[in-house]
């Protein structure tokens, strides 16, 4: 090798071993940045007809566990899924209060049925009637208050699926955004190392949000699908819609009939197109969590809250009169049931039932009177009653 061959086989070593330091330096350098994949320098030998003239750099390359990440993208839209049902979990145990704390529900039913058993002593007792009163009505302030949060709570969860629903689909564009500037123009993706880990970063964030599968093409694109099967990109990024409703009661409820639904539900590509949330196509991450906790876990804790305040109801509104006549021609009966918190009210509120039960000559018949807050329909076919009975409806 003549001296100016081997000052240029130097001066090339020199050149990679420059850029072998930028690389390096790079890594220390963004070592706590999010997103940022290590970066090695390919390097080949020159050739010079027979002989090695030196060695030039090719190109900068990640290094990636693809294996690792597919994993860590599970893992993050279940952690995300979790998070955010353990959120809601303790939003509810403050709510309803730690047991035997002050203010707890349990606390509020346990000072009512006290006073109910005092009552029971002493009917005569003024201050024993004073105090059914009072932790009567402080037991419904505290259950009229704690279906008011969940509902609250519930109104929270719409407004979050929404914003959801508005950062994947930010994601989604930004991915398209970096494939078309990767791949229009034909370069060779893998020499535009921040371009890539700025598209895992948004397919990352994705994953938090979307339950995902990634599949790399041969091209070095990649297609996104949900585990339930939804094609969220393939080239193009779909659109996610979200119709909010609001205000959110106890009586709204997630139906697949639109004219029916009380909540809002996701679309792909707007009204019209494949309802998310009806075909179950997100089972993990943050949003899917967010469903859960609006359509399921909170319904769930409202429906208990209804079951205890309609057991108060039947037992304290109950009765069990019986009037009988046992000869003679009767014209009717008076059946007053006395309001004991309300005096001079009646007790029948709507929902409560009334069965009388006649003896014919042909045999026993039952009627099955209900109290409604509107006006009453025709009486119902005997057969839909309990025990054959008559159901008539009256406001």
């Amino acid at each position: 090798m003549s001296l100016t061959g081997a000052l240029n086989a130097s001066l090339s070593g020199l050149r990679v071993s420059q850029s072998q330091l930028e690389v390096v330096s790079g890594n220390i350098a963004n070592v706590d940045t999010v997103g940022y994949t290590r970066r090695t320098l390919n390097i080949e030998q020159q050739v010079t007809g027979s002989r090695t003239s030196g060695a030039r750099a090719t190109g900068i390359q990640r290094t990636l566990d693809q294996l690792v990440q597919r994993q860590m993208r599970v893992e993050a839209g279940g952690a995300a899924y979790t998070n955010v049902r353990a959120a809601y979990a303790e939003q509810l145990d403050q709510l309803f209060g730690t047991p035997g704390s002050p203010g707890s529900l349990d606390s509020s039913v346990n000072a009512f049925a006290s006073s109910l058993q005092a009552l029971t002593a002493n009917p005569s007792d003024f201050t024993a009637r004073a105090q059914v009163l009072a932790y009567g009505q402080q037991l419904a302030s505290s259950l009229n208050g704690l279906t008011a949060d969940i509902q609250q709570l519930r109104e929270g969860a719409e407004v979050n699926i929404s914003a959801g629903v508005n950062q994947a689909n930010r994601a989604l564009a930004r991915i398209a955004d970096i494939e078309t500037k990767l791949y229009a123009s034909g370069i060779d993706a893998s020499s535009s190392p921040a371009l890539l880990d700025e598209r895992d970063k948004a397919i990352q964030e994705l994953a938090t949000l979307i339950d995902i599968r990634v599949i790399p093409q041969d091209s070095g694109k990649v297609s996104i699908f949900t585990t339930g099967g939804l094609q969220l990109y393939t080239g193009h990024a779909v659109t996610l819609s979200f119709d909010a409703r609001s205000p959110i009661t106890a009586s709204s409820q997630f139906t697949t009939d639109p004219a029916t639904r009380g909540v809002g539900t996701i679309t792909v590509n707007g009204a019209g197109g494949i309802d998310v949330i009806a075909n179950n196509l997100f089972r993990s991450g943050s949003i899917a969590a967010e469903i859960s906790v609006r359509d399921k876990v909170l319904v769930e804790a409202q429906a208990q809250l209804d079951d205890l305040a309609a057991g108060l109801a039947a037992a304290l509104g109950d009765r069990n009169p019986t009037t009988a006549v046992t000869t003679g021609v009767n014209a009717g009966f008076d059946v007053a049931l006395a309001d004991l918190l309300v005096p001079g009210n009646l007790a029948m509120k709507a929902g409560n039932t009334l069965a009388i039960e006649v003896n014919t000559p042909t045999g026993p018949r039952r009627y099955q009177f209900i109290a409604t807050d509107g006006a009453a329909p025709n009486p119902i076919p005997a057969a839909d009653g309990e025990g054959g009975a008559t159901i008539i409806r009256y406001d």
